[in-house]
């Protein structure tokens, strides 16, 4: 009767060494193509838009964050709560979230150092109680007006529009930017990381 054959495998250690080493390097390809693609989009985001406060920047609420692949979770991602960007990612109509107008700024609004309009400014032009400033009806639709100059010499400066909606130009300073730079970055990266366990 033949004997029965004895097979054995070796160097399973080693391909299971190999496994870890590979699922960590592609960890850390994710996290630095993610890395990029967040400064890409807040790149982006400082280019397009006139910025009151650095929202943008991870330790603000706001902000970009990056959440960061394992070994043994290989998915990156890069998250957003500035819920005023969806509209910029595609364009769009604008529509009040309050009230019945979206109210647009004019040139004669006087603004910041920064080019802002102070919340503080805003605020007072816009209260319904003011006596300074007032509504008025004109053919292209209602304003937020004042009156200025002496009383023999005076005009009109109008500060505001009220609009029913307001046409958004496309601005994508998110997905496009991340995931312009992920397809250009993490090829790349990967190799470098993969290279150094070769």
């Amino acid at each position: 009767m033949p004997d029965g054959v004895d097979i054995r495998l070796t160097g399973l250690e080693a391909v299971r060494d190999l496994e870890k080493k590979l699922k960590k390097a592609v960890a850390k390809a994710l996290n630095q193509a993610g890395q990029e693609a967040a400064d890409a989009s807040r790149a982006a985001i400082q280019r397009s838009f006139t910025l009151r406060t650095p929202w943008w920047q991870p330790g603000n609420a706001m902000g970009l964050k990056q959440k960061f692949a394992k070994p043994d979770s290989l998915t990156a991602a890069i998250s957003t709560r500035a819920h005023w960007l969806d509209i910029h990612e595609t364009g769009g109509q604008k529509r009040p979230q309050q009230g019945q107008s979206v109210v647009v700024p004019t040139a004669e609004v006087k603004r910041n150092a920064k080019g802002l309009i102070p919340k503080t400014v805003r605020k007072k032009i816009l209260d319904p109680n003011s006596t300074k400033y007032f509504r008025l009806e004109t053919r292209k639709g209602p304003v937020i007006a004042e009156r200025v100059g002496k009383r023999n010499n005076q005009r009109l400066r109008i500060l505001f529009g009220l609009e029913p909606q307001v046409r958004i130009k496309k601005q994508n300073t998110f997905s496009e930017p991340i995931t312009r730079a992920v397809k250009a970055r993490f090829p790349a990266i990967l190799k470098e990381q993969i290279d150094q366990i070769t």
